[in-house]
């Protein structure tokens, strides 16, 4: 089975839609990066950034227009495609890559300042192990990445019952198989049909893509609030979203930041 291909096709039917929705926004002004992200972020003004799993690109046009020399890479051919075109209507200077990101040294071989990834990236992956190879090999001496995702912990709820106040594992968390969904979208777009592949992690999978590649983790946060369509259901500050059964009780994204050991 080609997950990859597979998960390439199915974003690339969501591509128009969602490059159509971050263009109205940046037309409006109203594009916004992740503010659990924002706060984070130090100073990147002439820093050069490796952004991996883009989509359309809306996120490397913020890093962007916060100063950094952004390199943004996407599997989708679509995705990248449109990334431009958004970078464009920005009038930013961006280079985008199409490429399966545990191949991206086939396609790409320089150091960065940073390496950042966010909101939605990891569960894409197959081999965590192999994105840290990569994530390490790409990385400056100096450098540091930075990770803002679901937490391990929150991707085994059955969100139809979290609304609810229940909590009902769905997916159980030690025992990992590929989730096979026969369609996909549902936050910038409508849903498409398309078979799609998704790879939960544990906890252990996550840090071991670290050690095993001798990157340090400095530090670690959780957060029981999100983006809307990473989860949750009432809003709460700065547009993001909480359970409102399990405010300050249930983590739904964890951030980190990592560098050489």
């Amino acid at each position: 089975m080609n997950y990859v291909e597979s998960n390439q096709k199915a974003w690339d039917k969501l591509a128009y839609d969602h490059h159509q929705y971050y263009l109205k926004k940046l037309l409006e002004g109203k594009l916004k990066l992740n503010p659990l992200v924002l706060k984070q972020l130090p100073d990147l003004i002439g820093k050069s950034v490796l952004h991996l799993q883009c989509n359309t690109g809306s996120d490397s046009v913020l890093l962007a227009l916060l100063g950094a020399k952004v390199t943004a890479v996407d599997l989708g051919i679509k995705n990248v495609e449109y990334g431009r075109q958004l970078a464009e209507a920005a009038n930013v200077d961006i280079r985008f890559i199409q490429s399966d990101v545990v191949k991206l040294d086939e396609t790409l071989d320089e150091v960065f300042d940073y390496i950042i990834t966010f909101d939605g990236v990891l569960g894409w992956i197959e081999n965590l192990n192999a994105w840290g190879r990569i994530v390490k090999k790409m990385l400056h001496p100096k450098g540091k990445v930075f990770v803002c995702d679901s937490h391990p912990l929150y991707l085994i709820w059955d969100e139809s019952h979290i609304v609810k106040g229940q909590l009902v594992i769905k997916y159980p968390y030690l025992k990992k198989e590929v989730e096979v969904e026969e369609s996909i979208g549902g936050y910038a777009s409508d849903s498409k049909e398309a078979t799609n592949y998704y790879f939960a992690y544990t906890m252990k999978k996550l840090l071991d893509a670290f050690s095993s590649n001798q990157l340090f983790i400095e530090t670690f946060e959780e957060y029981d609030r999100c983006v809307p369509g990473m989860g949750g259901d009432t809003p709460v500050e700065e547009g993001l979203v909480t359970h409102r059964h399990f405010e300050g009780k249930l983590p739904i994204l964890f951030s980190l930041w990592a560098s050489h050991r």
